[in-house]
C-alpha cells in the first residue's frame, strides 16, 4: 500500500471516530441536519484530497474540524445569498441554548445588533463577537480572554440577554 493511500485509510478511520463531533460542528454552524451532512460530506473530500498538507499528525482533530468548520461557514454564505424554498424544515436548537443566529437573523436586525455592541461590557462585546461573528468556540474564547470555558459560555449568554434587552 503507498504511502498515499495509508493516509487516506487512515483519515478515514479517524473520520469515522470523530463522526459525530464533526457533523456536530457543522450542525451547531448550519442548524439544518441536511446541510450539516452536505458540509461534512464536502469537508471529507477536501480533507482527502489535502491530507498531504498535514505536516502533524497530533494535531489532525483540530485540522479536521477546521475544515468542518469552514465548509459549513461556506455552505451557510451560499444559503444566505441564495435561500432555498423549504429551507429550515430540519432546524435544531442551538445546543448551547443562546440561539445568537435568531438574535442576528436578518441583514436589518444585524445592523442593528453592531450598532449596539459598544454598548456592551468589553469582555461580553468580545466573547460575543468571538462566538457570534468569528463562530470560535467556547474553549478558544476562553483561552483568549483568560478566562473558564463555562465563564465565556456565561458571557456570550449575557451579551445575547443584553443585546435583546437593548433591541427592545
Amino acid at each position: 500500500m503507498s504511502e498515499s493511500a495509508a493516509a487516506r485509510e487512515w483519515l478515514a478511520g479517524l473520520v469515522t471516530e470523530s463522526y459525530g463531533r464533526l457533523y456536530g460542528v457543522a450542525l451547531r454552524i448550519l442548524r439544518n441536519h441536511h446541510d450539516a451532512e452536505d458540509a461534512l460530506g464536502n469537508a471529507m473530500t477536501k480533507a482527502l484530497a489535502n491530507i498531504h498538507t498535514l505536516e502533524d499528525r497530533g494535531a489532525v482533530h483540530g485540522w479536521l474540524r477546521r475544515i468542518v468548520r469552514n465548509a459549513a461557514l461556506d455552505l451557510r454564505r451560499r444559503r444566505i445569498r441564495r435561500p432555498l424554498a423549504g429551507d429550515g424544515v430540519d432546524e435544531v436548537p442551538d445546543p448551547d441554548g443562546t440561539d445568537a443566529i435568531e438574535l442576528v437573523g436578518d441583514a436589518e436586525e444585524g445592523q442593528r445588533v453592531l450598532a449596539l455592541l459598544p454598548e456592551l461590557p468589553e469582555k461580553q462585546r468580545d466573547a460575543f463577537e468571538r462566538r457570534v461573528l468569528r463562530d470560535e468556540d467556547y474553549q478558544d474564547i476562553a483561552e483568549a480572554l483568560g478566562v473558564t470555558r463555562n465563564y465565556a459560555r456565561v458571557l456570550v449568554f449575557r451579551a445575547i440577554d443584553r443585546l435583546r434587552e437593548l433591541l427592545g
